[in-house]
């Protein structure tokens, strides 16, 4: 599975490779919705797989003319314990900080917010429990075209390190 979803998501960015040098029209109103795979997981346990999607909300003129975009992301990712699978699913939300750069085919910003992962045991009691977790991460985009950009966040969540693919809605 793993293998699979790694080829997925080459030729997804082979695909989109640029003929022009992207520019990214990232501003208030900027939408995208994007898949992700996970690595460095902090329980040991299966690649997460998830989603992500992400609203640029306004400019912050205080704060060096950044943006201020809200971001939600799903991730599923499961584990053997005690000869029982597990599987959790990570639902969180981030306010993300993004910052201005001259380079418009990158984005970079900092997020932090909340999530909530859902346990789901094959036996009785695993000893998982569902509940909250905090969020906070460090990512960015490199636009391939102004739709189309490579996806990658680090911090805490579902993984260490996210990768994937990000398409502009709007």
């Amino acid at each position: 599975m793993w293998n699979k979803s790694v080829r997925i998501i080459a030729i997804a960015a082979l695909i989109a490779a640029p003929v022009q040098q992207a520019r990214a029209q990232m501003g208030a109103g900027y939408t995208d919705v994007g898949v992700t795979l996970g690595f460095g997981t902090f329980t040991g346990s299966g690649l997460p797989i998830g989603g992500r999607f992400e609203k640029i909300l306004q400019t912050l003129p205080s704060l060096g003319n950044g943006l201020l975009g809200v971001g939600m992301g799903v991730d599923h990712y499961g584990f053997n314990h005690d000869g029982g699978d597990v599987g959790y699913t990570n639902l969180g939300a981030t306010a993300n900080y993004h910052f201005k750069l001259d380079d418009k085919r990158f984005d970079l910003f900092a997020g932090a917010g909340l999530g909530l992962h859902m346990v789901n045991c094959g036996k009785d009691n695993c000893g998982y429990s569902s509940g909250l977790f905090p969020i906070t991460r460090l990512g960015g985009r490199y636009f391939m075209q102004s739709n189309i950009a490579l996806y990658g966040d680090a911090g805490y969540g579902a993984a260490a390190l996210n990768l994937g693919v990000t398409f502009k809605l709007k």
